[in-house]
């Protein structure tokens, strides 16, 4: 996640967010290594980009629920939901349209996929940062 602690006042950070992220790195590393093997790459292909875009948008969902508590708690004043959350969110969205147009044939698979890709890679380099602190 995408959320920088600066002060002690925020002390309960949610577990569900690593175990989501992890569960998605090991399911796109499955995938990749299974597509790798030559059983139905550019399905499996397809399957981990999406597993990557919905990763994006639980890990954009987790970071809004951290700000949402802060706030709930009265710690902060006010909390700014950053650019990280969206550039997260956008790039989930994108990532699981590319995938799932790639899954279906619409586009050349080795068209679709790399675009994917830069959308993630790009995601990941601007959400950290615009990585919001809290404090």
């Amino acid at each position: 996640m995408a959320v920088y602690q600066t002060s002690s006042a925020w002390n309960d950070t949610a577990t569900v967010g690593p175990m989501t992220e992890g569960a998605a790195g090991i399911a796109t590393i499955v995938l990749a290594i299974l597509g790798l093997a030559a059983i139905s790459p550019n399905v499996l292909t397809s399957v981990a980009a999406i597993v990557i875009g919905v990763g994006l948008l639980i890990e954009a969902a987790n970071t809004g629920i951290e700000y949402s508590r802060v706030t709930a708690a009265g710690t902060v004043e006010t909390a700014q939901l950053g650019a990280d959350i969206t550039v997260e969110l956008m790039a989930g969205i994108g990532g699981i349209v590319l995938g799932v147009l790639a899954l279906l044939g619409a586009g050349g698979v080795m068209h679709l996929l790399p675009a994917a890709l830069i959308v993630f890679g790009g995601a990941m380099l601007l959400a950290g940062f615009s990585a919001t602190s809290i404090g």
